[in-house]
């Protein structure tokens, strides 16, 4: 009731005309219980509306929508009770499960979008992303749940990694 109200509220008090996206706060649930910290959590801004002419697709997985010259985006501040709650994911199975799946898709991204494997990308990759999803957005709150969602984070970015070495060797042409 309240993100509706306020979503009313903005719809009829701002010019939307350069308005290419409308984010709204929003809260990843895993296992029923809400991310307090790391990659998925904790409350974080969602695209809520977007006008077709104002955003474009990024060719990455994960990185969502892209903000198209001139268009700017409005943010729903974050108030009591005005968050969207996503029941993200039921459990570890499932979330390997959909991980793997977008592994090839990531892979055959980065490689289209000019990102060349590097043996060394095989160490830093996952290091970067665990220090990313523990340390420096908090996984470390959500405990040992904290811990394991951090390796699979750093897992997947390997796997990633991975991924876009077979897509460049695939891609190769064939020698005389």
């Amino acid at each position: 009731p309240r993100l509706a109200h306020d979503i009313r509220e903005l719809l009829e008090s701002e010019d939307l005309t350069t308005t290419g996206l409308i984010v709204a706060p929003m809260r990843l649930y895993f296992r029923s219980r809400p991310i307090r910290g790391g990659i998925w959590g904790p409350q974080r801004d969602h695209a809520l509306l977007a006008r077709v002419g104002g955003v474009s697709f990024s060719s990455r997985v994960h990185d969502g929508l892209d903000l198209r010259p001139g268009y700017d985006i409005i943010a729903i501040p974050l108030r009591d009770g005005n968050v969207i709650h996503h029941r993200w994911m039921r459990g570890y199975r499932q979330l390997v499960r959909r991980h793997r799946r977008y592994v090839h898709h990531e892979g055959r991204k980065r490689h289209a979008a000019g990102e060349r494997f590097a043996p060394s990308m095989l160490i830093r990759a996952p290091i970067a992303a665990a220090y990313c999803a523990f340390v420096t957005r908090r996984g470390y709150r959500d405990g040992p749940r904290g811990v394991v969602l951090a390796a699979l984070w750093s897992w997947y970015q390997a796997a990633c990694v991975l991924a876009l070495r077979r897509h460049q060797r695939d891609a190769r042409p064939a020698g005389p």
